[in-house]
């Protein structure tokens, strides 16, 4: 072997050997890098589109909180309140007055934009904000009159456990609030794009599946009352505008 050679493969056993390492460290330090890196600029992106998607989605919003204002009427009192998946804590603007307010993220990136939200509030009179996920929740059984999720059950993990766990944590004949994007009729083009999609929206979106049968999870939770009714906001991408909203009563 002539030294150039020699220079040529000391160089590249180098080059090799530099990258195997650094996999390595970022596969052995994954989760940290998750926490540290992506899971912090999902909170910033998500606070910087919040307020765009609340105004697309404003008129189908003020109409499903509806049942929330409803709610609040037939049991004549202030209202204990979860937000599931709570984000930056999108839905403050829809709740009814005096609500006591709890927000569940497995973010914890979240809290800093949630606080600065709730000071320009004037609806949740008590907030507090917890960490933790969807399938297993850290409170006590009946614990609240309604319990919210939007746009979150596409990226639970286990949608059947989160059901079970909401309905736990409801008081009896409190309602569940949702809007969910769902899959689109099976075989259309919609539901081939989704499929399609669906590794761009794990990686983008914190696990976000756009190809869900959410409202066959939610009809089949074992709800006394399930209402629920088929959308399509224009304001979100076309793959994702096949939507649900509506309530299910415990």
């Amino acid at each position: 072997m002539s030294a150039e050679d020699a220079v040529v493969q000391n160089f590249l056993i180098y080059k090799i050997g530099s990258a195997v390492v650094i996999a390595s460290a970022m596969w052995l330090f994954r989760k940290r890098i998750k926490y540290h890196t992506q899971q912090r600029m999902f909170a910033w992106f998500m606070d910087r589109v919040t307020n765009r998607m609340n105004r697309g989605l404003y008129k189908y919003k003020t109409e499903v909180f509806q049942y929330v204002h409803k709610h609040k009427r037939d049991v004549n009192h202030d209202l204990k309140v979860l937000e599931v998946g709570a984000g930056t804590a999108a839905n403050l603007q829809f709740l009814p007055d005096n609500t006591s307010l709890t927000c569940l993220d497995p973010n914890p990136h979240f809290v800093g934009y949630i606080k600065s939200n709730l000071k320009k509030n004037d609806k949740v009179v008590e907030a507090e904000i917890v960490t933790g996920f969807a399938e297993n929740m850290p409170f006590e059984d009946k614990q609240f009159d309604v319990v919210i999720c939007t746009l979150v059950l596409c990226s639970v993990k286990d949608v059947d456990d989160c059901l079970k766990e909401i309905k736990r944590v409801l008081v009896k004949g409190g309602i569940f609030v949702s809007v969910e994007h769902v899959a689109d009729k099976e075989k259309s083009l919609t539901w081939y794009v989704q499929g399609i999609a669906n590794p761009f929206h794990r990686w983008l979106g914190d696990g976000c599946e756009a190809r869900r049968n959410t409202r066959n999870n939610i009809e089949k939770a074992g709800f006394s009352e399930v209402v629920l009714e088929n959308i399509r906001p224009k304001s979100l991408p076309f793959w994702i505008r096949p939507c649900i909203m509506g309530y299910a009563r415990k």
